[in-house]
C-alpha cells in the first residue's frame, strides 16, 4: 500500500516538502495549489510583457545545512552575470563584495544557478525602513519605539515559552 501526503501551496516549503518525501521515502506527495503557478511568493510572472518579482527573492539562512541543501540543488554562481557587469559600468562608485563559487556554472551559460547579488533588504514599517533580516540594535529599537520592540520581545519570548 502506497503512502500519500498532501502538500498545500506550491511555494518553497512545499516544493522542498514534496522534495524530500520522493528522495527520502516511499510517501506520495500530491501537492494542491489554488493559483495556475508554482513558486510562491518566489516567482517571477509575466503581465504584457513585463518580468514581474512576486515577493522579494531573497535568500538568507544562518542554517549551514539549509544553505548546502540549496546550494546541492542550484550552485552558487562562479563567474559574473552581464548583468552585474553592466551594473558596475552604470554604479562605478559602489563596490562590488559578490562572493562567487570557485566551482560554480556561468550565470550567462546555466539556468540553474544560484545567483549572488549584495542587495539591502528593508521592511517599510510605521514611515520607517527597518534592516531586514532584523537585528537588535540601537537602530531597530528607535524605528519601532522602546514600548512596540519590548512588546514584541515579550510575544516572542511567552510564544517560545509555550512552544516548547
Amino acid at each position: 500500500m502506497t503512502k500519500t501526503a498532501i502538500i498545500i501551496g506550491a511555494g518553497p516549503a512545499g516544493l522542498t516538502a514534496a522534495y524530500e518525501l520522493i528522495k527520502y521515502s516511499d510517501i506520495k506527495p500530491i501537492i494542491i495549489e489554488k493559483s495556475n503557478d508554482i513558486g510562491g511568493l518566489s516567482k517571477t510572472v509575466v503581465y504584457k510583457g513585463n518580468h514581474l518579482d512576486i515577493g522579494g527573492h531573497r535568500f538568507f539562512s544562518k542554517s549551514d545545512v539549509v544553505l548546502k541543501w540549496w546550494q546541492d540543488i542550484l550552485p552558487i554562481q562562479g563567474s559574473r552575470s552581464k548583468d552585474e557587469v553592466v551594473q558596475n559600468i552604470q554604479y562605478q562608485n559602489k563596490t562590488n563584495t559578490v562572493t562567487l563559487s570557485s566551482n560554480g556554472p556561468d550565470p550567462e551559460k546555466v539556468d540553474q544557478v544560484m545567483l549572488v547579488r549584495n542587495r539591502i533588504s528593508r521592511i517599510y514599517f510605521l514611515g520607517k525602513l527597518i534592516d531586514y533580516p532584523i537585528r537588535l540594535n540601537l537602530k531597530t529599537f528607535l524605528c519601532l519605539g522602546w514600548i512596540r520592540a519590548i512588546r514584541i520581545g515579550w510575544s516572542l519570548y511567552v510564544g517560545s515559552y509555550f512552544s516548547n
